[in-house]
């Protein structure tokens, strides 16, 4: 009792600045069903379900495949449809795999368990819209190693361009491009981008007390709650040596700095806190997966979220 007042009190102090979605200990020491699915405009529709089996005094998670899983949406063809279990990825995916979620619509899935009492878990989430954003460059520069190689600094000021009036998370992602392809096909000209290399975002330097890093995920999280004004000011530095500096490729009478991609993901709310929750947990945090729930899910622990994507090239002002 004594350790479940301990961690009722954690995640009071862990989340009690947002009120509108909340983590809270059951009574029993958990659940026994476990379930996780991120939705994305542009990935396909897949979750995983496994079950808490006691092995003498722990519980381990069990994949379980047996149970019927279905998908519904204002979207989704005939309203509902039905996910079958693969083996090989150990996860379901919907029978039409070529659909895709889109932003600002609900999904709810289901999913009934093959046992005695054929126990039933519900959940829902809402896709986030993506939202526009603009960078400005300030400078960029090499930082010599040898004759032949060079790391790259990239100082830059990011900027919201459309204020979300719900509690909004971004996952705040830039990267290199180590190598540029054309090829003809056909008479068009393709570029090829090649393999991506993370900016490491070295310093923050306006808007700190907005941001967060998590060691599990690419960039940086920012709370756009915290935000005192549209823009955040960043520098970047990319993690291992480049061979090349920046090529400029010319589109539509604009020129770009090719090599330069920015990703910014829109996430929902539950998707940030359990990300946040696992960092907890990374961090030397007694959090076990095995004892929380979200409010967006019945019957089971475990995360229902989702994100969007935008991305933009670094245009040459």
């Amino acid at each position: 009792m004594r350790n479940i007042f301990r961690l009722g009190l954690l995640c009071m102090l862990l989340f009690g600045c947002r009120d509108e979605f909340v983590y809270t200990i059951p009574t029993e020491p958990g659940f026994q069903y476990n379930m996780s699915a991120e939705l994305s405009p542009i990935d396909a529709v897949t979750l995983r379900l496994t079950e808490n089996i006691s092995i003498g005094d722990e519980l381990e998670n069990v994949d379980r495949g047996d149970a019927d899983v279905t998908f519904s949406g204002i979207d989704v063809p005939g309203g509902t449809l039905d996910m079958n279990y693969n083996p090989i990825t150990e996860k379901y995916h919907l029978v039409r795999e070529d659909f895709r979620v889109r932003e600002g619509n609900r999904y709810d899935i289901e999913i009934i368990i093959a046992n005695e009492n054929r126990d039933t878990i519900r959940a829902f989430t809402e896709i986030p819209k993506a939202v526009s954003f603009s960078a400005r460059f300030i400078r960029s520069e090499k930082i010599p190693i040898d004759s032949s190689f060079s790391h790259h600094e990239i100082e830059m000021v990011i900027t919201f361009d459309e204020p979300t009036r719900k509690p909004t998370y971004y996952r705040f992602v830039p990267y290199r491009l180590e190598s540029i392809l054309r090829i003809n096909n056909g008479g068009i000209d393709v570029v090829d981008f090649g393999t991506k290399t993370i900016l490491e975002i070295a310093e923050v330097r306006s808007q700190a007390n907005s941001v967060e890093f998590f060691s599990h995920k690419e960039g940086v999280i920012i709370d756009e709650s915290r935000l005192s004004s549209s823009s955040i000011h960043l520098l970047l530095r990319t993690i291992k040596p480049l061979k090349d500096g920046d090529a400029v490729l010319a589109q539509n009478g604009k020129e770009f700095i090719s090599r330069l991609h920015l990703d910014l993901f829109t996430m929902s709310e539950e998707l940030y806190l359990h990300d946040r929750l696992i960092e907890q947990v990374n961090q030397g945090g007694n959090l076990s997966a095995g004892i929380r729930q979200v409010n967006n899910i019945r019957n089971a622990t475990g995360v229902f979220g989702a994100s969007s994507r935008t991305t933009i090239f670094f245009e040459l002002r």
